[in-house]
This record gives structure tokens, sequence and C-alpha cells, in this order.
């Protein structure tokens, strides 16, 4: 993937807290929107193409399935020890750093 988004992401800091919100395709499961349009199927392709040129996916880096596990696997791995995983049922995950104290350093 050369020139495509890769990472929607979003933050939110204050004194005392530090919001991370973010998304990371790891798959090409954002091609199947074309499939819920209402288009005829040469259309259908050519939307297709245009999302899969403008967004490209994490998982030619993440190895094979499950690549939330690797993800969430290497995230942890970069936040060190002070960080504790949460895995959801869902297949969802949560990552927070231990400890009190700001995230931030005090606006002046």
């Amino acid at each position: 993937m050369s020139g495509g988004k890769l990472v929607g992401s979003a933050q939110r800091r204050t004194a005392r807290a530090y919001l991370q919100q973010g998304s990371v395709l790891l798959g090409e499961g954002h091609l199947r929107i074309a499939d819920y349009l209402a288009l005829g199927a040469d259309t259908r392709e050519r939307v297709r193409d245009a999302l899969r040129i403008a967004a490209g996916s994490a998982a030619p880096w993440l190895g094979s399935s499950p690549p939330l596990e690797r993800f969430a696997d290497a995230l942890q791995a970069e936040l060190g020890p002070r960080s504790t995983r949460v895995d959801g049922a869902s297949g969802a995950f949560l990552l927070t750093v231990s400890g009190t104290g700001s995230y931030t350093a005090p606006v002046t």
C-alpha cells in the first residue's frame, strides 16, 4: 500500500486523562461496503477498487490470524510493563497504563 490511509485516530488529553481512539483495518472487510450499494456489477467493482486504493490494512505486517491478537500483543509490548490488557468477549481489547497521576504535561 502506498499513499492510502492506514489509521484513523483521534485523541483527547486533559490534566489527568488521555483518551486515544483509533481504528486500524486488520483485513479487507471494508471492501464489502460496495456490496451494500444499489449499483451495477461494473460500478460496484470500481467502488471496491477505489476503496482498495484509498485505504489499506495492516494485515501484511501482522502475519496469519488472528490479526487482532497480534496487533494487541505488539501494542502491549510497545507500551511496556506498566500497561494492562483487558480482553473482551467480542475480541476487542483495552490497554491502559497503570498508576496515578497526569498523562500530560500541565498547560502553562
